[in-house]
This record gives structure tokens, C-alpha cells and sequence, in this order.
């Protein structure tokens, strides 16, 4: 057996005791561990951090603000040009027309104003006098013809009433003479008028009904006719107006009743005359009396119409004098009356017309020409305006690196006929695009900054992190950008100023300050998008959610590693995994950040 030396003896038991040192020190439990930050109080920053370009402001769109043909295009690509050089215009014949009728009304107003001002001559006087004349001539002709209309219309509808009366009282004695010959016939008032009838008629059984028939309307026409009488009898021309019409109504009811008995009385002896052979009266006697019956029908038919006519020249009459309701707005009366107001106005138009001609001028009139004056200036300003917008003038001094169109060509307003790069400006607009994860805040702090521009912090990656220059947000393009299927809003930032080297920013920017920028170079954004000042913050991590409340675990003694848990509100989250504290901590309380637990 081979014997140890007594060097690897030592090594050995070095071994063993570091063996059993491991052993103890891996057998020994391990503390608790905090990672704890203090409660601060100060200015909290929130930002995004987008990549963009420097785009140029240079290239310039010239258009027309008007459509129409081309008459000339003075540049051609490559041409330098001053600012307020004419490049283009439309054919302009119209609007060089309008200009001049513009220019010609303004000369018209102030020669007006001159006359005004130099007053009215005496021959211009005397025609306004004879205006006058004339008007009153004409106003009291109208005013005559007016009386004398009314004069005849009132003669005319009296006239109306008065011949109603002697209608009405001519048809009495037809309707009498009516009765008395369908008396004798039917025998109701004078019995022994009708012995040639009465035999006849009594002998024959089928024509009793129409016997009956006729001495009902006999009677009817009996009553009717004496209610005429009444009414008609007592009229005289100074009888009311309504006392005449009412005796009128009367009389149209009794020849309409007369009427009708004529007729049953007529069929009473077309029956006896068709069964002649039953009774012994002669065929002429029917007839003879058959004849009378139908002349006195006639004479009642004329009667009729005569009443029905007077009715119809009294409603005329009506019409014309304006006496019928609603009428008067159609009658002679009122279109004379109508004529009368029309010549007195211009009776009073003229003699105003005179006043203003041979009074002196005053002020609000002078007021008047001058403001007529200057609606004309306007014109002329508007003409010549609308001329502009068919002529492009170089806005700048640049050079042209584009056309688009041709002499001859027709052109609208969105259209760019010419493009030119502006050479006396200097690049100063980024363009970014934004994730739609941090848009809504870049719109939130520009509403609640009530429309103030978001600032920026623009560091161009060809100059180093040595420069960086002051931006603000001036546009932001509400339409999507989908680029590798990720949803942008490109934004538009314009540099304002350069930072300083203690971190203020000259807002003195001059075409120097931007030399070195280039359009297309890349730009590192920082966009400030919201920011506290002296408010309390803790890092972010440190707060944790519990029973769905936000907890901040508060370190309270260090050596037994005792904790309180805290509910807190919590603000804005800013940089670096910093989170705004509104409620629950107090500046310089130490809160966990990380546990790890021991063994």
C-alpha cells in the first residue's frame, strides 16, 4: 500500500474543511431581500420617442385660382425667377372686360355724387313741378271717375230692386189667371165652374187618382201663391232690400207650385181625353181646355224667368257696388278705389321727389353716394382681384422645375401648371410617424394645452447628439398609415429653435443655424407629450394591483423587513418607468420595489 505524502496529506485536508465550510454555509438560511425606492417629489416627464425625416418646405405648386385656357407660359424648366415675376396666365378678355366695366361704374358714382353735391338746375326743377301737376291731375280724375261710378252703381243696384218689384207684382195675376183655369176644370174654389168637367171626371174611376193628385197641388199652389201675395203685394220702391228678396224667394216657390199644379191639372184631362169614349164630353172640349192650360204654363215659365233674372241683376249689382260678402276686392268699386290709391301715391312720390330736388343736400345723402362710391372701389378691387387669379406670379425667388401644361391647354384651380423649388428658404419641417398606441396622447395634450403646439427635441443622426433643435407639432394627418401592416399617423414637426449647450433653446433661427440639414436625413424625435411639476413619483414597478386596488408596499423597518401596503391613486406615467402619485404616499417614504425571498 503506497503511503501519502505529506503534501498531498495538506492539500487533502485543506479540501475537507473547505468541503465542510460549503456544506455549513449552503446549510445556513438566507435573509429576506428588499429593493426598496424613495418616495420623490419633482418634475415628471412623459414622451414618445419616433424616428422621422427632414422633409423640404421648397418645392412650390403654382395654379391658377380660376379655370380657363392658357394664353401664355413665360418660363420653361430651369428658368431662376424673382419673387412677383409673372409666369403664366389664362386668356383674361372676359375679365379685362369686367375690370374696365368695374372702373367705368366707379367713375359713374362719383360723377353722380358731384351732381348731387352741385344741386339741381332750374330746368330740372320745373320738369319735377310739372311731375307734380300731372300726378294731381291724374289723382283727381280718378277720384271723379270713382264718385261717378259709385254714383251709377248705386243707381244701377237700386234700379235692381225697383224693377224686382214690378216683376214680382206682374207675375201675380198670371198665376191667378192659372188658378182660375184649372178651376174650372177640378171645381175647388168655384164649384160651379167645372159642370163640364165634373160629370166626366167623376164617371171615370181610373183617373181619380190624378184628380186627387191635381187638387193637392191646386191647393199647395193656392197657399204659396197668397204667401206671394203678401209679401208682393205691400212693396213700394222704399221698401227694404230684404223685404224684396224675401218676396222674391216667395214668388219663385208660388210660380214653381203653379207650375206643377198646371201640369197635374194637364194630365187630369190628357186622361179624359185618351178615355173620350167613357163620358160624353167632345174631344175639342179637352183639347180647347188642354190648349189653355199649357199658354197659361208658358206665361209662367216667363214669369219664372223673369224673377230668376232680376235675382241675377241684383247680384250683380251687388258685385259692382262691393256689396256682396267678400266681393268688394273684385268690384269696379274697388279697382277704382284701387286706381285712386295708385295716383295718389304717385301724387306723393312726385311732390317728395320735388322736396329732395330743391332741397339742399344733406349729409346722410352725401353718406349715401360716398357708400355707392365705395361698393364701386369694391368692384373694381373684386374685378381686378378675379384678373389676378388667372395670372401666376412667381411667390418667390426660386427656380422652375416643372411644367405641366402647354399654351392652348385648359386648366383648373387644382391643378399645378408650374413647380418651382423656393432658394431662399431653408430646411425646417420632420415628418414622423406616430403608432396609433401613443397618437391619443400626442391629440389629448394638445387639448388640454387649448391648441398650443406639442414641443420636441429633434436630434439628426448625420450631426451627432452634439445639436438638437427645439420642434413643434404643426400638423398631424387624421388618414392611417399602414406600414409592415402596423397602423401610423404621420405627423409634421417644425424646428422653432436650436438648444443650447445648458439646455435652452435660441429661437433665433436663421438660415445658418440649418446649413448642415438636408432634406431626407433621419431624424431621432423626442416628443414631449405631457409633463407635472412638483408632484410625487415612484417607479412604476412599485405598485402593484390587489382586490383590484393599486397597492404601494411601504418598507417600515429595515431590520425585521416590516411592510405596510398602502391603496394609492395613481397620475400620469412618464419616463424611465416613472408613475405620478396623486394620493397615499408621502414624499421620502421608501416603497418596494422587488422582494426576493430567503431560504
Amino acid at each position: 500500500m503506497k503511503i501519502l505524502s505529506k503534501r498531498n496529506i495538506v492539500i487533502f485536508a485543506i479540501l475537507i474543511v473547505i468541503f465542510i465550510f460549503g456544506a455549513w454555509k449552503l446549510s445556513r438560511p438566507t435573509p429576506t431581500q428588499i429593493t426598496t425606492a424613495k418616495v420623490e417629489r419633482g418634475k415628471l416627464v412623459q414622451s414618445i420617442e419616433p424616428s422621422g425625416t427632414i422633409k423640404t418646405k421648397s418645392e412650390i405648386n403654382l395654379n391658377f385660382d380660376a379655370t380657363g385656357r392658357i394664353a401664355a407660359i413665360n418660363v420653361k424648366v430651369g428658368d431662376i425667377v424673382k419673387s412677383g415675376q409673372m409666369l403664366a396666365k389664362l386668356d383674361t378678355k372676359n375679365l379685362d372686360s369686367n375690370v374696365m366695366q368695374a372702373a367705368a361704374d366707379l367713375e359713374k358714382a362719383k360723377g353722380n355724387l358731384a351732381a348731387y353735391e352741385a344741386g339741381s338746375t332750374l330746368e330740372t326743377i320745373a320738369q319735377y313741378e310739372a311731375d307734380v301737376q300731372k300726378a294731381e291731375a291724374n289723382l283727381l280724375k280718378a277720384q271723379v271717375d270713382l264718385a261717378n261710378l259709385k254714383a251709377g252703381l248705386a243707381q244701377t243696384y237700386k234700379n235692381a230692386y225697383e224693377n224686382q218689384i214690378t216683376v214680382l207684382q206682374g207675375a201675380l195675376a198670371p198665376m191667378e189667371t192659372a188658378m182660375t183655369d184649372m178651376d174650372s176644370v177640378l171645381g175647388i174654389e168655384n164649384t160651379s165652374s167645372n159642370d163640364t168637367f165634373d160629370k166626366a171626371i167623376t164617371t171615370l174611376d181610373n183617373s181619380s187618382f190624378y184628380y186627387s193628385q191635381a187638387k193637392v197641388d191646386f191647393q199647395t199652389a193656392r197657399t204659396k201663391i197668397n204667401d206671394s201675395k203678401t209679401s208682393t203685394n205691400n212693396l213700394i220702391a222704399q221698401s227694404s232690400y230684404s223685404d224684396i228678396e224675401n218676396a222674391s224667394t216667395k214668388t219663385k216657390i208660388a210660380l214653381d207650385a203653379t207650375a206643377t199644379s198646371l201640369n197635374s191639372s194637364w194630365t187630369v184631362l190628357d186622361k179624359l181625353d185618351t178615355l173620350n169614349s167613357s163620358h160624353n164630353l167632345s174631344a175639342a172640349t179637352v183639347t180647347a181646355k188642354k190648349t189653355t192650360l199649357d199658354t197659361d204654363k208658358a206665361a209662367i215659365t216667363t214669369k219664372k224667368t223673369a224673377t230668376l233674372a232680376g235675382e241675377q241683376s241684383i247680384t250683380s249689382a251687388k258685385l259692382n257696388y262691393g256689396q256682396e260678402s267678400g266681393a268688394s276686392g273684385s268690384s269696379q268699386v274697388a279697382q277704382y278705389e284701387a286706381s285712386v290709391k295708385i295716383y295718389e301715391a304717385a301724387l306723393a312720390g312726385a311732390q317728395a321727389t320735388l322736396a329732395i330736388k330743391k332741397a339742399p343736400p344733406r349729409e346722410v345723402d352725401l353718406q349715401s353716394y360716398k357708400a355707392t362710391i365705395s361698393a364701386a372701389e369694391a368692384s373694381v378691387a373684386s374685378a381686378n382681384a378675379n384678373r389676378g387669379k388667372a395670372i401666376i406670379y412667381a411667390p418667390v425667388d426660386g427656380v422652375i422645375t416643372k411644367k405641366n401644361n402647354e399654351v392652348g391647354e385648359t386648366t383648373s384651380a387644382a391643378t399645378p401648371v408650374l413647380i418651382m423649388i423656393d432658394n431662399t428658404d431653408f430646411q425646417n419641417e420632420v415628418e414622423v410617424n406616430i403608432s396609433e398606441a401613443d397618437i391619443s396622447k400626442i391629440r389629448n395634450i394638445i387639448a388640454s394645452n387649448n391648441g398650443k403646439p406639442q414641443s420636441a427635441k429633434v436630434v439628426l443622426d448625420a450631426l451627432g447628439t452634439e445639436q438638437s433643435f427645439y420642434a413643434e407639432i404643426v400638423e398631424i394627418d387624421p388618414a392611417q398609415t399602414v406600414i409592415s401592416d402596423v397602423v401610423y399617423y404621420r405627423a409634421k414637426l417644425k424646428i422653432m429653435g436650436k438648444y443650447k449647450n445648458d439646455g435652452s433653446v435660441d429661437m433665433i433661427l436663421t438660415k445658418e443655424n440649418l446649413q448642415a440639414v438636408k432634406p431626407g436625413m433621419t431624424a431621432s424625435v423626442t416628443i414631449y407629450t405631457d409633463e407635472r411639476d412638483n408632484v410625487l413619483m415612484i417607479p412604476e414597478r412599485a405598485v402593484i394591483v390587489k382586490d383590484g386596488k393599486k397597492i404601494a408596499r411601504v418598507l417600515i423597518d429595515k431590520k425585521t423587513n416590516k411592510i405596510e401596503e398602502k391603496e394609492v391613486v395613481t397620475g400620469l406615467r412618464g419616463n424611465e418607468g416613472m408613475i405620478e402619485i396623486i394620493s397615499g404616499l408621502n414624499e421620502g417614504e421608501e416603497v418596494v420595489t422587488f422582494i426576493k425571498n430567503g431560504t
